[in-house]
């Protein structure tokens, strides 16, 4: 009946006075759950994943509580009013408003109109998580624009190492990093040298070292594929792998 994303979970909450006892079997193969309203104060509003919509009468919307609640918790467009004729008195800021439905039949209006309510708020969140992103890829770009400003001024390379992996930290929301630079040994041969550690959970003395250039370790195969390794539990690496 409803076209709607299954991994999603759909809750309509009705006022007690409105009787959908008729609907019932129609939503028993959907991700939508009726839940009827008794009292309005105990509803979770801020569940994550969970898109509620609200149908009600202008009598339920008669008590100020209720009004209150709704206004105070309630997502913008989230509520679905059943009138019967006249909608010009009803007591509910008309920016929480998603449509007005006159009666409960046919029961193709009730279904169509709850549909669009629900993918409205499927599209909000999509849009809302895409801002996000550009948010933050727009903070990346300008801490990536800090780092290139103070090679080109920075004259003490420690400090330049320093904010270079900070950067890179923040920019990967990871606890912890450290840097290594490329070098060569005083046989010519190239190296990795290591320069220093940042750790945010555990306070550990770091001392600068070498490693070969070569696949046996994970910065030595980072180094010479120049790929992105992304290792859940560097305690257990997985079968076959060519660092240790």
């Amino acid at each position: 009946i409803l076209m709607l994303k299954c991994d999603v979970k759909y809750q309509l909450y009705y006022s007690n006075d409105i009787d959908l006892k008729d609907f019932e079997t129609d939503f028993e193969n959907t991700p939508v759950v009726l839940i009827k309203i008794n009292e309005l104060i105990k509803i979770d509003f801020t569940g994550k994943g969970d898109f509620k919509l609200f149908l009600v009468t202008p009598e339920f919307l008669s008590d100020t509580k209720n009004v209150d609640t709704i206004e105070a918790q309630a997502k913008e467009e989230s509520v679905i009013i059943l009138i019967q004729d006249d909608k010009t008195n009803i007591p509910l800021n008309e920016k929480y408003v998603f449509s007005f439905i006159n009666g409960l039949k046919p029961k193709r209006i009730l279904h169509k109109t709850l549909e669009k309510g629900f993918k409205s708020f499927v599209e909000k969140e999509k849009i809302h998580n895409l801002e996000k992103r550009l948010f933050l890829a727009e903070e990346d770009v300008q801490e990536l624009q800090t780092i290139a400003i103070k090679m080109s001024t920075e004259k003490d390379i420690d400090k330049l190492l320093n904010l270079i992996l900070r950067r890179c930290i923040d920019i990967t929301t990871s606890d912890a990093g450290s840097l290594y630079l490329l070098d060569k040994d005083k046989d010519n041969n190239r190296i990795l040298k290591f320069m220093l550690s940042q750790n945010f959970s555990l306070n550990i003395d770091s001392v600068k070292f070498t490693l070969p250039l070569n696949k046996k370790s994970i910065a030595g195969y980072v180094a010479i594929t120049k790929e992105i390794l992304n290792i859940p539990d560097s305690y257990n690496l997985k079968d076959g792998a060519e660092y240790t």
